[in-house]
């Protein structure tokens, strides 16, 4: 099998928002969503959109500055909401791994029962599934060619599911980030 890399992403800037009129807040500032629910698309600035419902969307800061102007805006959004759209804190809520390389199917075959083999599981899609018996989201998101799973848990259990994680990598060469 091929390598494998695993990093933690957990101090990168994330956001979420939720509410009937989400969608259309999100795409009058420039940022259209993907079309369907468990779905996600790549803004120009490198920021990932993650649609994992009709009113609720993951954004993830994965450009290397941890930059978002879309995740600036959520961030001017008072907590009682504009226009139906309501501010998420997923920075506090949520451990954000990444899994890369040709393996990373294969680990988590052994840890989730959603079969994310890349003929199966296309780039850009998401399952809202269990990882390491944790409610967990994995997004598909392919760089350059290599295959690339963002996974996003609950921040109480990062450490369960990050050593899960390396356990499970036992028979793979294994790079941490």
């Amino acid at each position: 099998m091929s390598g494998l890399r695993l990093l933690d992403q957990s101090v990168r800037a994330r956001w979420g928002v939720k509410g009937r009129g989400a969608l259309d807040w999100l795409a009058a500032h420039g940022a259209p969503v993907p079309g369907t629910n468990n779905a996600a698309s790549r803004l120009a600035d490198g920021t990932l959109l993650v649609r994992l419902a009709p009113s609720e969307v993951l954004v993830l800061a994965t450009s290397p500055q941890g930059v978002s102007a879309i995740g600036r805006a959520i961030e001017t959004l008072p907590a009682e909401g504009e226009a139906f759209c309501y501010p998420v804190p997923r920075r506090d809520s949520h451990a954000w791994f990444v899994v890369a390389g040709a393996s990373g199917a294969a680990l988590f075959r052994k840890l989730c029962g959603v079969d994310l083999l890349p003929e199966r599981f296309a780039d850009g899609r998401v399952a809202q599934t269990s990882v390491a018996r944790l409610a967990a989201i994995v997004v598909r998101d392919d760089v350059a060619g290599e295959l690339r799973y963002h996974l996003l848990a609950d921040s109480a259990s990062a450490e369960y599911l990050w050593e899960c994680l390396l356990d499970g990598t036992t028979e793979f060469h294994l790079h941490v980030d």
